[in-house]
């Protein structure tokens, strides 16, 4: 039982690892609706893990000081290291 368990955590942080790399991918190719409509739909998705990684980062690195967004990146390293602990 609590292999399976392990199992379907480790699947369901896979699962939300390609998605944030697709979030990534149409954040750049956003040119037609339907593309559009997939990056909101994947932003729904990730971002309940992407706004706290966002906001630590923010508070050791103001905006002002680092233009680029690297939530997704301390994202998809925080949820790795949570399936390699698994």
């Amino acid at each position: 039982m609590m292999v399976r368990l392990l199992q379907a955590l480790h699947w369901l942080l896979s699962l939300l690892e390609w998605t944030l790399v697709l979030r990534a991918v149409l954040s750049w190719f956003q040119v037609t609706p339907v593309m559009a409509q997939l990056y909101r739909i994947t932003v729904t998705f990730t971002e309940p893990v992407v706004a706290p990684v966002r906001k630590l980062l923010m508070r050791y690195y103001p905006a002002a000081l680092a233009p680029l967004d690297f939530s997704l990146l301390g994202a998809m390293l925080l949820l790795e290291l949570i399936r390699t602990l698994l």
